[in-house]
């Protein structure tokens, strides 16, 4: 959700860190997430200002590699936010989907249990299924 003092980049990292507390159960600072990513805390805040303007955003290469190794969100889709923040139009084609595979083993390798993952990955067989039946349903009706 963007709101007045937020920007695509900074609600990227923000969504992605709200799912990593919630696999970890325990809140993560943005002191803790520079850490985890091994940059300087104030390169990070400095980067996720809510001052910054669009025209003056630029997000550097090696910051959205470090958050998303540490982050359940794909470099291509961080990549994209801060494309989106700095003014730039942001166009998906073939190769520029989200990178799922390495968003969904990284949310799996941080599942608490067994259980957990067996849940959740039952849950994405279940959505590409109703996803699939929609699709060829549309179809027939073409």
């Amino acid at each position: 959700m963007l709101t007045a003092m937020t920007d695509a980049f900074t609600d990227a990292v923000d969504d992605a860190r709200r799912r990593l507390e919630d696999i970890e159960g325990q809140k993560i600072s943005t002191n803790e997430l520079a850490r985890r990513a091994g940059m300087p805390v104030a390169n990070l805040h400095h980067h996720l200002s809510p001052k910054r303007k669009a025209k003056t955003r630029r997000v550097p290469a090696d910051l959205i590699q470090a958050l998303a190794r540490v982050l359940p969100i794909s470099e291509s889709d961080l990549t994209r936010a801060a494309q989106i923040a700095s003014g730039y139009t942001a166009v998906e084609t073939g190769d520029d989907l989200p990178d799922l595979r390495g968003t969904l083993t990284r949310y799996l390798d941080g599942a608490p249990d067994e259980a957990t993952k067996m849940r959740t990955i039952a849950e994405v067989q279940r959505i590409m299924a109703e996803e699939m039946r929609r699709i060829l349903a549309e179809d027939g009706e073409r």
